[in-house]
């Protein structure tokens, strides 16, 4: 085999383990959340600029006392304003590892879509792999 088609593999190679490792770490993360996540009411104390708008900045008080800030991000919650009361699941083993409830709920589908989507355009890589290797 030519160097360049080992570079070739490699590349496939590496990035089939980075991009689906890292949607599978979104995937498990979520999933552990979702599992071992206790509910707790915020109060949005800021909105910041997401992708879509106006994304909430929600505070509240961990089990320890201590009060946790969640960032929403690009999440964006239609007519969300300063005072307003969240729904924000957080994990009790680690308060910091938090999330707005609606966020938790509906990110899986789509962390599951884009590894579904990336695995299926891992086919015709997976394929020029073997045909480099296997002439």
């Amino acid at each position: 085999m030519t160097l360049v088609k080992v570079w070739v593999v490699a590349s496939l190679f590496g990035t089939f383990v980075f991009v689906g490792g890292g949607f599978l770490w979104s995937i498990l993360a979520v999933i552990q959340l979702r599992l071992r996540g206790v509910s707790a009411m915020g109060t949005c104390v800021a909105l910041g600029h997401g992708r879509y708008g106006a994304s909430p900045v929600v505070e509240f008080t961990a089990p320890d006392g201590r009060i946790r800030r969640v960032i929403g991000g690009s999440e964006f919650i239609p007519g969300i304003r300063p005072g307003d009361q969240i729904d924000v699941l957080y994990d009790p083993k680690r308060p910091g590892n938090a999330k707005i409830a609606s966020r938790v709920r509906g990110g899986f589908g789509w962390a599951v879509f884009g590894l579904s989507i990336f695995l299926l355009a891992m086919i015709p890589a997976s394929a020029f792999v073997l045909y480099l290797m296997f002439p």
